[in-house]
């Protein structure tokens, strides 16, 4: 199983990634590398390809990249960004977008020349087709 996962670090200062292992060991690891102390952590299930998912969080932070995977974001916008990204539920999401997220929306569907709309159901349909192809290949693995 694959997550992206936020892991806060001071207010207004998160990493966004991705790992297949437990999320303590991935904190505990964040913890033992950097030095720095987790203040809040949250993992989203990937239904997609996890990769591709954490690449479109990233390209929907981008403008608040501060190195790397670290973005100076408040914990619940990178929470919402990544819950999208990782093929989280569009009617809650929609229908209640902190304002803070929605401009990083605009700003990330305006450098993929998309309406704001348009670059969400991107980010689910890219999450979809590659939950089908999984599902796909999954099946041809059973009939063998």
């Amino acid at each position: 199983m694959s997550y992206i996962y936020v892991i806060e670090s001071g207010e207004n200062y998160c990493k966004v990634g991705r790992t297949v292992n437990d999320l303590k060991r991935r904190l505990w690891a964040f913890e033992k590398h950097t030095g720095l102390s987790v203040t809040n952590y949250a993992a989203f299930k990937c239904t997609g390809n996890c990769t591709t998912a954490e690449q479109d969080a990233h390209k929907a932070l981008d403008d608040k990249r501060v190195f790397n995977e670290f973005f100076n974001v408040s914990f619940e916008s990178a929470c919402e960004v990544c819950s999208v990204a990782a093929g989280g539920n569009m009617a809650r999401y929609a229908t209640d977008i902190p304002t803070e997220v929605n401009e990083l929306l605009k700003d990330a569907a305006k450098r993929a020349r998309q309406s704001k709309e348009q670059f969400i159901q991107t980010l689910f349909d890219n999450a979809a087709n590659e939950e089908y192809a999984k599902q796909q290949s999954d099946d041809t693995r059973t009939s063998r």
